[in-house]
């Protein structure tokens, strides 16, 4: 993390620095450091304009923002993406984060609405989004049966996806199948 600030630091000048900037702050959001994100945008702004890469450190932003529970902010910059992206991949991480804001919201069938379309496309979030649908269904309706369908649904795709079976495990428990949470 430090080399990365340094090298953003010292080629500042660099044609490359838009791509280091996106390592920093993905880094940065891996650290849980929304704070800096936010203090960085008004100088690394700057650094994006006309570059291709600006909507992907504009989302980066929206989702430190929403860490930082400032959903109307971060909503307001995923709409501004949305009208300007072509980009599948960004299309759906900004509308996995739009229903992450509504269900923080307490709106949680909202939520489920907008994430169950993005479970019928192929795209590298899949299993992000059954896992967060799983989760609403577990923790929100106490809804253990359809939870453990959409974590079963990640156990296909991906096996030993460990969060995914720990998660299963916790349904069968709850449903009093014990024998089924142990295997």
């Amino acid at each position: 993390y430090k080399h990365l600030k340094i090298i953003v630091e010292k080629f500042g000048n660099s044609e490359n620095l838009p791509e280091y900037i996106i390592l920093l702050v993905e880094t940065q959001l891996a650290l849980s450091k929304y704070v800096e994100i936010e203090n960085d945008y008004p100088n690394f702004k700057k650094v994006f304009k006309g570059n291709l890469l600006k909507l992907d450190y504009e989302y980066y932003l929206a989702e430190a923002k929403y860490s930082r529970r400032k959903h109307g902010e971060s909503a307001e910059i995923l709409q501004k993406i949305s009208n300007k992206t072509s980009s599948p991949t960004l299309q759906n991480k900004t509308r996995f984060l739009e229903a992450k804001i509504k269900a923080a919201k307490g709106k949680y069938k909202l939520a489920i609405e907008m994430l169950q379309k993005l479970t019928n496309v192929e795209s590298a979030i899949k299993n992000d989004v059954l896992q967060f649908i799983g989760e609403i269904y577990f923790t929100k309706f106490n809804d253990f049966q359809t939870a453990l369908k959409y974590f079963q649904k990640i156990e296909l795709s991906a096996k030993n996806h460990q969060i995914a079976i720990f998660k299963s495990a916790e349904c069968y428990e709850k449903l009093g199948e014990i024998e089924q949470a142990i295997f």
